[in-house]
């Protein structure tokens, strides 16, 4: 996914957190490049399949036994609860959709979120793009360039 930094943080009206121990690696590696105007980010026909993919796997490692479990414990009408995912596991827990469908149902609406955030993520300015499915290798280097320029 692209990460933008610092401009994001700013138009979101919120500031990074104070304590950088706070943020993974990861985390801290990607704010880098979003410093330096470098995001990452699959072509669309490559993010559907790994979309597809990970909706999938959420549902293999339980997510319908996770929100069957949650529903009982805790108000639906949470604002936790509108993530992507709970809907279609409790439609299938109600009968409504089959495994097959809500599988299906939480990868269109992940694309669409997608498209949505790669729509606003487009018109920060200043920001390189790399290919998310190049090699470390090309993306480092990719990355270097832009921040040595």
């Amino acid at each position: 996914m692209g990460v933008v930094g610092e401009p994001a943080l700013r138009l979101a009206g919120r500031r990074r957190p104070a304590s950088r121990s706070l943020l993974s690696k990861r985390a801290l590696a990607l704010l880098r490049l979003a410093d330096a105007g470098v995001s990452i980010w699959p072509e669309p026909a490559t993010h559907r399949e790994w979309i597809a993919h990970r909706a999938r796997a959420q549902f293999d490692a339980g997510l319908i036994d996770e929100a069957r479990t949650l529903r009982d414990r805790f108000d639906p009408a949470l604002p936790a609860f509108s993530a992507i995912g709970y809907r279609e596991a409790w439609a299938v827990i109600d009968g409504r959709l089959d495994r097959d469908q809500a599988i299906a149902e939480d990868a269109r609406r992940n694309v669409a979120f997608a498209k949505r955030q790669r729509t606003w993520f487009r018109a920060e300015p200043d920001v390189t793009w790399l290919d998310a499915t190049a090699s470390p290798a090309d993306r480092a280097l990719a990355a270097a360039m832009t921040i040595a320029l």
